[in-house]
């Protein structure tokens, strides 16, 4: 009987088209500029193209000028792995899914509290400028208590 292990490795070192086709994906976005690869929701190849899901809509065109980046960066991966085998030749698209963005919007209105505080304190500051920072906090507290 095989162990787990055994599995796991026969799994992850087969020969299957999509296993390679996500290992080629995982050690692309790796080897992308952390900036780059933090912006990427997923990455999937259809039809012969490749696409690039990214959840920042001000980042597309940095992914745009980075096309002939990731190009290299699949050749590069064949020559050292031949993992990217049918991808160096594919068209890249790059689009945007603002899903992600408002789940952590909603995530964020769930935990939102109502203001407690009631902007009752002395200002004892004796410099001008930190003194008005210290009324415009209160007046703020005032503000969202309403």
């Amino acid at each position: 009987m095989k162990d787990s292990q055994e599995v796991l490795s026969h799994l992850y070192f087969s020969n299957s088209q999509k296993l390679r086709q996500a290992r080629c994906l995982n050690v692309l976005k790796s080897l992308l500029p952390p900036r780059l690869a933090g912006a990427i929701s997923y990455i999937y190849k259809k039809n012969e193209k490749l696409f690039i899901v990214i959840d920042q809509f001000g980042l597309k065109m940095e992914f745009n000028y980075k096309r002939e980046l990731i190009k290299s960066l699949l050749k590069s991966i064949h020559s050292q792995t031949s993992l990217c085998e049918n991808l160096q030749d594919a068209e890249i698209v790059i689009s945007v899914s603002v899903k992600k963005r408002n789940d952590a919007i909603e995530r964020a209105r769930r935990y939102s509290y109502p203001e407690r505080a009631e902007g009752e304190f002395e200002n004892l500051a004796q410099n001008e400028e930190i003194r008005e920072l210290i009324e415009k906090i209160r007046r703020t507290i005032r503000s969202a208590r309403n």
